[in-house]
C-alpha cells in the first residue's frame, strides 16, 4: 500500500502541481539541478504557474511527507528482525 502511495504522489500528484499545456517541469522532480537551473525553471513558470506551485507544495507536498514516514516505520517494524545482544 506503501508503495501504492509513493506512486500516486511521484506520477499523478506532483507532476499535475504545475498548469498543464506549458509544458513544465516542477523543481521536486528534478534529479539534481544547479542554483540557475533552479532560477531558470521558476523564471519560466511565469506569474500563474508559480502561484500554483506555491499551493501545491503547500498542500501535496506538506503531505506527502506526513504519509509516507508513519508507512514506512511500519514497513520497517515489520520487515526488520528484532536485534538481539546473544547471538
Amino acid at each position: 500500500m506503501l508503495f501504492g502511495i509513493v506512486l500516486l504522489f511521484n506520477i499523478v500528484l506532483f507532476p499535475n502541481i504545475l498548469p498543464k499545456g506549458q509544458n513544465l517541469k516542477p523543481i521536486d522532480l528534478q534529479f539534481a539541478y544547479m542554483p540557475q537551473k533552479a532560477y531558470q525553471l521558476i523564471e519560466d513558470y511565469g506569474a500563474i504557474a508559480r502561484k500554483s506551485y506555491i499551493i501545491g507544495e503547500l498542500t501535496v507536498d506538506l503531505i506527502y511527507p506526513i504519509i509516507k514516514c508513519p508507512g514506512s516505520k511500519m514497513w520497517l517494524q515489520i520487515d526488520m528482525p528484532e536485534p538481539s545482544l546473544f547471538p
